[in-house]
């Protein structure tokens, strides 16, 4: 059976309605029992099996699965519920993209995207900005120059 012949209209509106109550897509496609494969075939504008309007309501239910997770830690921070916060950050960082930034802001308003850098260059320009910034590392600690 082609992914053309498996496809319904009904698919969009079952996704909205699944991912707006925090599900993935991988919950999603064991429901309607398609493979993450044919989703993504619908979903691609340059694929033969594209559906414009299933990939208009799978990006609005990944904007509502996300928005639904986000509420929950919101939630959590403010002690209305309990979540492991580990489990909130890993969940939001490899479901929804979500990464550490990896940027210093010094004085100087400079910025520095230390993921660009090799480990030493990213040591010695940590090591240049704390100087720059009244500071110093000794023993691993980070100390004020005075």
């Amino acid at each position: 059976m082609s992914s053309e012949s498996k496809y319904r209209p009904e698919f969009g509106d079952i996704a909205i309605e699944m991912m707006s109550q925090g599900k993935s897509i991988a919950e999603f496609c064991a429901t309607i029992r398609i493979s993450p494969t044919t989703v993504r075939r619908w979903r691609d504008p340059n694929a033969s099996a594209y559906k414009p309007e299933f990939a208009e309501k799978i990006e609005l239910a990944l904007i509502l699965s996300e928005a639904w997770w986000t509420d929950l830690g919101r939630r959590a921070v403010l002690g209305e519920i309990k979540c492991h916060p580990t489990f909130w950050i890993f969940n939001m960082k490899n479901r929804f993209g979500w990464k550490d930034n990896a940027y210093v802001e010094t004085k100087s308003e400079q910025e520095v995207k230390l993921s660009d850098m090799s480990e030493n260059e990213r040591k010695q320009r940590l090591m240049s900005i704390f100087k720059e910034n009244g500071f110093t590392v000794e023993n691993g600690k980070i100390k004020t120059l005075n």
